[in-house]
């Protein structure tokens, strides 16, 4: 199975930053009090589909934000990729955050059979104001239909099955390491890959989005 985990702020709906928190260690969000992964989980319908827009972030050349250039994503590590052009279809995504109370962090949501770009496309800002980044426009480099999308129960999160790694906070050295991108390709992660996958294709209990 095609699987990807993308590390993003904590919120707690995902729906804009009305009635919400945003934390994390980004320098944007800290700098800001905003990002792109604002609306991972709010649908909207875009050619007569109804589907969530995701959003991670690939990181920036020198410059940061302000001058670098965005990086690419590199689609062609997810497993089973083979040799894809800019695009990449049925992907699980697996939408993970540090919880803001605890010093570790854990899977919030998935986008099953996601499309993942390899750079973030970008919607102009007036497309609809409320989803954008003013310096930025609407960024996005996942799409998912919005039945194929959950956002775990606020108190769901935290139960440890859903734990997501670092590779300093495990002794199998798996996990995320300086990237928001984890393609989890190591040997030792992949009982941990299978557990995940089995979680989700079972999870019956309440969905947010």
């Amino acid at each position: 199975m095609r699987i990807v985990f993308f590390n993003i702020s904590y919120m707690n709906f995902y729906k804009g930053k009305e009635d919400d928190i945003m934390a994390g260690n980004f320098r944007y969000v800290r700098e800001k009090g905003d990002g792109g992964e604002k609306h991972n989980f709010a649908p909207w319908i875009v050619d007569g589909r109804e589907v969530c827009y995701g959003f991670v972030e690939p990181g920036f050349t020198k410059g940061g934000y302000e001058k670098g250039r965005q990086r690419q994503m590199h689609i062609q590590k997810i497993k089973d990729a083979g040799n894809p052009g800019e695009k990449l279809d049925n992907v699980l995504v697996v939408w993970c955050a540090k919880l803001p109370e605890s010093k570790h962090s854990v899977i919030v949501g998935w986008y099953k059979d996601a499309t993942v770009y390899r750079n973030v496309n970008l919607l102009p800002y007036d497309k609809d104001t409320d989803r954008g980044l003013p310096e930025f426009g609407y960024w996005y480099n996942v799409v998912a239909d919005k039945g194929n999308c959950v956002l775990l129960p606020i108190e769901e999160r935290k139960r440890d099955k859903w734990r997501a790694y670092r590779k300093r906070q495990n002794t199998d050295n798996f996990g995320f390491g300086q990237s928001n991108m984890w393609y989890a390709r190591e040997e030792s992660a992949q009982k941990y890959v299978s557990d995940i996958i089995k979680q989700i294709e079972e999870y019956n209990g309440d969905n947010m989005v």
